[in-house]
């Protein structure tokens, strides 16, 4: 019953949004490196690309690493930065080579009133080698977007041999 209510409430907001209107934000310090932590078994070489107009990351793993995951996230500054009304998460992506990717995810990081923080892994289809746009609900019964203090955007790979990128970061929200 609760699962109804909430994806009948979720609905019914996604509604009111698309009537209301929506707004989108670039989030333009997405293309600053020092924005970015460096969450990776390893190193991980944060740079804008300006060739491909977008943030480049290149992780390094240790040599005993058997689980080649990186995931650089951005603290965001409070209140300008804030995620309230937000619904979704916009970017584009790229990896070099795609074929290593085993899977991506957006990982935003909550914190409620307690100070208790949570994560919530948003699946999102694997990158190719050429920039596809990549879009993520934030409309979920176990997210609160005005909770939001980080954004991790990062992959897993099959082995130690990937690059990706990301550009156009964008935040949609409900007017």
């Amino acid at each position: 019953m609760k699962t109804k209510i909430i994806g009948a409430m979720a609905a019914l907001f996604i509604g009111t949004a698309l009537f209301a209107g929506e707004k989108t934000v670039d989030f333009t310090r997405a293309n600053d490196p020092a924005a970015w932590d460096q969450n990776v078994p390893g190193k991980l070489g944060i740079a804008y690309d300006s060739e491909a107009r977008g943030m480049k990351f290149a992780p390094v793993f240790r040599d005993n690493v058997k689980d080649f995951w990186v995931y650089p996230g951005m603290q965001l500054n409070l209140p300008a930065e804030s995620m309230k009304n937000a619904v979704e998460l916009k970017f584009e992506v790229k990896a070099v080579p795609a074929e290593n990717v085993k899977f991506m995810l957006v990982i935003p990081i909550a914190v409620n009133a307690e100070g208790k923080r949570k994560s919530v892994h948003l699946d999102v289809a694997a990158p190719a080698e050429q920039w596809e746009e990549r879009s993520v609900s934030l409309l979920r019964d176990d997210l609160d977007p005005e909770q939001i203090r980080t954004l991790r955007i990062g992959l897993n790979a099959k082995d130690r041999n990937i690059t990706y990128w990301i550009r156009n970061v964008r935040i949609v929200y409900a007017d």
